[in-house]
């Protein structure tokens, strides 16, 4: 049984886990729909973009290439859909955050602290479990592509609406 041989050598595994600033993720999950009903390979199909207001506010179904409903982004227990994104949110994180109850070498990175400062995350990550030698390198170009540099993306302003209303639903 793979339960049981995973929790026998629970110990030997590290989990890493990164957060992302609420706002940025639900920006980028609306421009890369990955799995969203309307979208097809990271793309809404046409006529079926919602406005981000929609977006965020709606109840959400996520489904596979062939348009059937996948069920691991529905509740663990309830089994519903969740009632729009901020609901999804919550219950990863609560699930993510409960991870370590499970897994004890469980670590926590903002993406944000990953983003500003990757060798001072990656030597934290080496120092505590690995404590091997390495030279850190830092990539510049996009997807190690030295014809491309690497530039953040730069996302869409936030209607002032839909900002009340992510702070006031948000976790």
């Amino acid at each position: 049984d793979i339960t049981h041989r995973l929790l026998k050598h629970i110990n030997n595994y590290i989990t890493i886990i990164i957060f992302r600033n609420p706002f940025d993720r639900l920006k980028s999950f609306y421009l890369q729909p990955h799995h969203l009903e309307g979208s097809l390979n990271g793309v809404w199909k046409p006529n079926q973009t919602p406005t981000f207001s929609e977006f965020i506010r709606n109840e959400i179904k996520f489904i596979d290439f062939d348009e059937k409903e996948l069920m691991y982004d529905r509740h663990p227990f309830l089994l519903t859909r969740p009632k729009n994104l901020l609901e999804l949110r919550k219950w990863k994180t609560e699930h993510f955050l409960n991870i370590k109850n499970i897994i004890p070498n469980t670590y926590y990175i903002r993406y944000e602290d990953l983003v500003q400062n990757p060798e001072k995350i990656i030597t934290e990550i080496n120092d505590k479990w690995f404590n091997i030698d390495f030279k850190f390198k830092n990539w510049t170009k996009y997807k190690d592509d030295e014809r491309i540099d690497y530039i953040p993306k730069k996302y869409f302003d936030i209607l002032h609406s839909d900002y009340t209303f992510l702070i006031e639903n948000i976790d």
